[in-house]
């Protein structure tokens, strides 16, 4: 029997072109978070787009759903993003919105320890700058108000630094360890000494 140079789509699935995201599949999945529609978000992601691009404005599918506490959305969204870089910007913008139990859940997505430490401060800050989510956090940060950032430096740290007394008082609700030393040998005293306003701390 001759042969008609056919192939089977298993003898030639080998050479086909690699499926990619476009530009329009893109649009629509960022279109669906934002908008907070789980099911087309959800067929869009079985139909193999890409939820990593950002729009014109940089603000990715992650960064939408976090914008709008869509939970549903996030848990769709964050098994497909592998980059702990990827998950920051939306963490930041869950943080900054007050939507608290998403930027929860992107924290615990952030596979790098060494990363997840370094973004405690700037979340405990956002957090603990609402009163009325005292209840919810306190018990929650009174270890992560111990992590550190990059320069070895703890949430209080930071806020001593920065003379946000509001976020001085609010952290020092979760009772932080204040010997610890920064890469700079320094303890929360001492950057408050520096500051002109050591009864704070005391």
């Amino acid at each position: 029997m001759a042969d008609s140079g056919l192939k089977s789509p298993s003898q030639s699935s080998h050479s086909l072109p690699r499926r990619t995201t476009s530009a329009c599949q893109i649009a629509a999945l960022i279109l669906a978070a934002a908008r907070g529609d789980t099911g087309t978000v959800h067929t869009l992601l079985a139909s193999g787009s890409d939820p990593n691009p950002p729009d014109n404005d940089q603000k990715t599918a992650l960064i939408w759903a976090a914008t709008i506490a869509s939970d549903k959305i996030v848990r769709e969204l964050l098994p497909k993003i592998e980059a702990d870089e990827a998950k920051e910007p939306a963490l930041e913008q869950a943080a900054n919105e007050g939507q608290f139990s998403v930027a929860e859940m992107l924290h615990e997505n952030i596979k790098d320890h060494v990363r997840q430490a370094s973004v405690v401060p700037k979340f405990c800050f956002r957090q603990l700058l609402k009163p009325d989510s005292y209840p919810q956090v306190l018990d929650k940060f009174i270890e992560r108000s111990n992590q550190k950032d990059g320069q070895d430096r703890t949430a209080l740290m930071v806020a001593v630094e920065n003379r946000n007394w509001q976020l001085v008082t609010a952290l020092l609700r979760l009772n932080p360890k204040t010997g610890l030393q920064d890469t700079n040998s320094r303890t929360v005293l001492m950057i408050a000494t520096i500051s002109g306003h050591v009864e704070v701390v005391k």
